[in-house]
Parts: structure tokens; sequence; C-alpha cells
């Protein structure tokens, strides 16, 4: 955590801080830019017991999202901006899902292969089994990032927001082929007019370019810069590394847990052990039997973590990473000094 200010862990806010010893009871949120290493860092929290993962109900694409039964709310754009000017459209729906109430009837409206059946079961029966042992949300979406000051405080929630190195962003964009899609912010008025609309035309004058390196390392100055200001209006919001994670990862793992109010026990530890020894070269994004059970299609697998640290340096260029700090630095310094480039 040496490269974050202080104020990032230890904010100023205008609201008290929780009482001690009445931590929150609602969703942990695992919020970032996609790519960021969310679903690692969710995959371990779940290890430690007691939750129902929702894997990325606020992704605009299906599968993941667009799944009624879980989130009953339209989603039409990914990043989606949720504050008061349409609290009144998410709050009945995430209502329902953090207390674990499938809708069956919407989801067999809408989706109804086999595959939606198939994963109608699985979460029908998770909602079922979390709502009678008294489970708590773990929402694992970035694309509900923007939304997440409102969520952990209307739910009474922990949010952890996992920060990336741009260079390894723009790297993991290039080689799955990857665009970053500006609309989701432009096609947002409120989201532009808080916080956006100053980097309009810069936005948009990227929106088809096939400039990659460019597009995707703007995007993830505009995201940060709107994460970085909830951040320092929320004492919900907990700011983590990524690279911090995979240097340190029993350690870095122990503090985060302590920071969302959460016990870092045996079974926790063990997972963050096994989820961080395995081979850097694992393939993402695959369908696979969920190390929790079920079927789980995330970008999570057991990795090297010391090896993806820098990863990102076999494919950026020396040239391309100067052009990612330029582009990028007004916000990444924040985060990153430059002995991380």
């Amino acid at each position: 955590m040496s490269a974050l200010r202080q104020s990032d862990v230890e904010r100023r806010s205008p609201r008290p801080a929780p009482v001690p010893g009445a931590p929150s009871r609602g969703p942990i949120h695992v919020a970032g830019m996609a790519r960021a290493g969310t679903s690692w860092v969710a995959e371990m929290l779940r290890a430690a017991g007691g939750f129902v993962h929702l894997n990325e109900p606020f992704n605009p694409k299906r599968p993941p999202g667009q799944s009624p039964g879980i989130l009953n709310a339209p989603v039409p754009v990914g990043y989606v901006y949720v504050a008061e000017h349409n609290a009144d459209v998410f709050r009945p729906a995430l209502h329902d899902t953090f207390r674990f109430r499938y809708r069956h009837l919407a989801e067999l409206r809408q989706n109804h292969s086999w595959f939606d059946l198939a994963k109608m079961a699985k979460y029908s029966s998770a909602f079922t089994v979390g709502a009678l042992r008294g489970k708590r949300p773990l929402l694992d979406d970035p694309y509900a990032s923007l939304a997440a000051p409102w969520i952990a405080e209307e739910f009474d929630g922990q949010v952890a927001v996992l920060v990336r190195h741009p260079a390894a962003i723009v790297a993991s964009y290039r080689k799955l082929g990857y665009r970053a899609h500006f609309r989701h912010f432009l096609d947002q008025p409120q989201l532009m007019a808080d916080h956006l609309e100053p980097w309009r035309a810069e936005m948009e004058a990227l929106v088809d370019t096939d400039d990659r390196v460019a597009q995707v390392a703007t995007f993830w100055t505009m995201l940060h810069r709107v994460l970085a200001d909830m951040v320092d209006r929320s004492d919900r919001l907990h700011v983590v590394r990524y690279e911090d994670l995979c240097a340190d990862p029993e350690g870095e793992y122990e503090r985060l847990f302590t920071r969302m109010g959460l016990e870092f026990n045996a079974a926790a530890r063990a997972e963050v052990v096994a989820g961080t020894q395995g081979s850097s070269k694992n393939q993402s994004h695959s369908w696979r039997v969920s190390r929790q059970g079920g079927l789980s299609r995330t970008a999570f697998r057991p990795m090297d973590s010391k090896a993806m640290i820098s990863a990102w340096k076999k494919t950026i260029s020396p040239g391309e990473a100067a052009r990612i700090r330029v582009i990028t630095g007004s916000v990444a310094d924040r985060f990153y000094t430059g002995a991380d480039w």
C-alpha cells in the first residue's frame, strides 16, 4: 500500500464512521474496472464462507447479466451510475436481490434456454439457502462500480475498490481484443453532469478510434477519476491495489478483510495460498465448475501472483508505457509512483 496516499485508506468523511461493534451486515461489493482482478478478490472473500456470490448482475451482456431473476431492473449500459436520479428504479430490485428473493416468472419471461434453466436452478437454490441460513450477498461486479456508494449506503454495505495499473489493463484488453466503450459514460446524462462533462470531447473523439492504447488508457482515467471522487466521499469504499495483493497475498488480504469488517479465517487463508501459487499461464473466461460449486464463468484462475505484477511489460513497449503514463497520470499518480512504471 506504500504508493497510496494515507487519505485513500483513512479518508476524511463528512459522515461519522460506523460505530465499533456494529459492523455492516449488508452486501460486500468488489468493484473496479473490468479486468482489474475483481473475480480473484471475490473468490478469496467468498472462501471465508457465509456469502451468496452474485456474479456481475449489472453486466449489460448476457451472460452473465440480463437475468431478471437475480436483478429485476433494466441495465442499458455498463458502469451504470446510480444515485438519487434513478434510485427508484434500482431500489426495489436490489431489495429483492440482497434478500435473496429470486424472481422466477421475470426470469422465465426473458430467458428460457437449457442454459438459462440451469442458471435459474443454481441461483434459485443459492438464494433459498442464503435466505434460510442468513448469508450475506457478495456482489462481484465491476459494472456496478459507479453504483457502489449508493448501494453501500442504501443497503448497509462495504465496497472493495480494486485498482490495477493502467498499463496492465491496456495489456489485458489487447490480449483479449477488447475495446473500451465510452458510450457507457456518454449515454448517462447525470453521470456526465456530475463528474465527466469537462472531458466529453476527449471521449467522443475516441469512441470509434483504432488507437486502442489511447482508448483504453483514457477509459481507465475517466473511470478512476469518478471512483477516486467517490472514495473521498464515502467511508464505505476501501481502495486496494491489485499489485499489493499480488506481492503479499496473505498479508494484504488479511488487511483487506479487516478493513471490510470480515474475519480472515483459516478457510480464507488457505484459499489465498491456493489461489496465488498456480500458473501465470491459466486462461481467462472459460466455463468451469467453480471452486465453491456450480457452473461459473469468471476471470479468476489460480495464478502465480508475483509474476502478474509486471507481466504487462512483456507486451507493452517502453514507448507505449510512457504514453500510457502521460494519458493516465492526472489520476494514476494518486495510486502509482514512478517506480511502478
